[in-house]
């Protein structure tokens, strides 16, 4: 910096050399100021989980880059201790980006150190700082997010922003000493006016620059975050692979189906091999890889899956291409359909007999296996009917087994003929029968026992009326455990056989 003194004699004798000295230092500030966009990169404010940190964080980063701009500064006065620096420009616009607290933090910076450095524009230079800041905070308040997406009007709310601010420098400076005041504004209005207001935009301009650009980012990190978040959690098992081999995401349902580990898996080479074995796995793997040049999504047939610990699982899968995640490498989604327990299922109803064989309904066991099966949330509510067939036993002793048999086939059928095709239907005992009816609540159920009562008035057996008593129990999501319901719709329907008993 130039030798005050001989500054301040020129600046009243000439000017004209006062005016190169303002135009290089404003560039030298502009250029330090321009720079402060790239904070912008680095510390985005809008997703940090930590945001008053990170406000904090700015604010003393805005100090430092403010006492640089003053320590940069230049003089209009020594004698009275008036100097110029861009340090306006940076309190207004980067409050108006950032925001309050590390605005407040950079002009409580600002001011203690123009207080420490004195002089007759102490007053004026703190009264400047405090405005600056002010008014970026209003125009953030009533601007930023009206007008941060809306491209074609931030440069002007930028500009306004930056007049409106050295306006109110200019009319700050009517505080300084009289014997310098006139000269001051009349030699530093021109650049302060037209300059300061276009370096204010080149600066909020890159600003929403580096603001656009991490928001782009942001959304796809979003965007990615929560799909790789919807895989991970997947309630079936998801994988997504790249052509190179590398596993990028696996669902926990993958895991906890199979009992490996990320690590474990974490290349299609190393799936292969665990979960089909050494004989057929890398035919598998080298199948898997081939997805990647398929151009429609693929359904693949069963595998028989080998997990951590010793047991064989039957999953069928569905793989699609999915675009690239990384180093432009083509991904695959691979869905796995885990149908072990179906099949178990299957298998075991191959082997026994689930007809009872007089009625043709569902037996016992088919009963106990359905209703586990059945027993889900998407299910709820899920009402059981225990039905049991009166007089059974009088018929039997009166009439003979066949009849007997009649009457129960008789009632058979009426459950058959009342009831939904979804719902199931057993013979659990001698004159028991059970009743599965999904999605039913215990209300609606009143509503199928009354249509079963009016459909058996229409049964005889040998001039006796064919009677069922019924007792009813509902899983909810309150109430989960099957044992406890059947319990309820056995005691409920002895009760009901009771009074009916009485009535007789």
């Amino acid at each position: 910096m130039k030798n005050t003194q001989n500054i301040v004699q020129y600046n009243y004798k000439v000017g004209g050399y006062m005016n190169n000295d303002i135009v290089i230092a404003i560039i030298n500030n502009g250029i330090l100021l321009l720079s402060m966009g790239i904070l912008y990169t680095f510390l985005p404010l809008e997703k940090t989980k930590n945001k008053k940190y990170y406000e904090i964080l700015i604010g003393f980063l805005l100090s430092g880059v403010v006492l640089i701009l003053m320590i940069t500064s230049f003089t209009v006065s020594a004698e009275k201790g008036v100097v110029l620096d861009t340090r306006s420009i940076l309190l207004s616009i980067s409050t108006f980006f950032f925001g309050l607290i590390p605005g407040l933090i950079a002009a409580v910076t600002a001011a203690i150190y123009r207080i420490i450095l004195g002089g007759g524009g102490t007053l004026t230079g703190v009264l400047v700082i405090v405005a600056s800041f002010l008014i970026g905070y209003l125009f953030r308040h009533f601007f930023y997010d009206k007008y941060k997406y809306v491209r074609k009007r931030r440069e002007i709310i930028l500009y306004v922003l930056g007049l409106v601010t050295h306006i109110t420098m200019m009319i700050l400076f009517l505080l300084l000493p009289k014997e310098v005041r006139m000269d001051v504004i009349s030699e530093t209005s021109p650049y302060v006016l037209i300059l300061y207001p276009l370096i204010g935009v080149l600066y909020g301009a890159l600003m929403f620059q580096r603001h656009d650009n991490i928001k782009r980012n942001q959304n796809r990190l979003d965007y990615l975050e929560q799909f790789q978040k919807a895989i991970k959690n997947a309630p079936i098992p998801m994988m997504i692979h790249q052509e190179d081999g590398k596993v990028l995401i696996v669902s926990k349902a993958w895991l906890s189906l199979t009992n490996y580990n990320q690590a474990e898996i974490d290349t299609i080479e190393k799936w292969s091999k665990k979960a089909y074995g050494i004989k057929d796995g890398k035919a598998i793997a080298e199948y898997i890889q081939s997805l990647h040049n398929l151009e429609d999504p693929v359904y693949e047939k069963e595998y028989k899956v080998n997990t951590k610990d010793g047991q064989t699982r039957i999953w069928d899968f569905y793989s699609t291409k999915i675009g690239s995640f990384h180093d432009n490498k083509s991904s695959v989604l691979s869905i796995a359909n885990d149908i072990t327990e179906r099949k178990k299922l299957e298998e075991e109803l191959r082997v026994l007999s689930f007809k009872d064989e007089l009625t043709g309904l569902y037996n016992r066991r088919f009963y106990e296996e359905e209703v586990k099966r059945l027993n889900t949330k998407r299910n709820y509510p899920i009402t059981i009917l225990l039905g049991d067939v009166n007089h059974l036993k009088e018929i039997n002793d009166t009439y003979g087994h066949i009849e007997g048999d009649n009457l129960l086939k008789s009632v058979a059928s009426v459950l058959k003929d009342t009831c939904r095709e979804d719902d199931i239907i057993a013979r659990i005992g001698g004159d028991e029968f059970m009743m599965i009816l999904p999605q039913t609540s215990f209300e609606q159920a009143d509503k199928v026992i009354n249509r079963l009562y009016q459909a058996l008035a229409q049964k005889e057996i040998k001039g006796e009326q064919v009677s069922v008593s019924f007792g009813k129990s509902t899983l909810t999501t309150e109430q989960t455990d099957v044992e406890s319901a059947f319990i309820e719709a056995e005691n409920n329907m002895y009760k009901n056989k009771k009074e009916s008993n009485m009535k007789r």
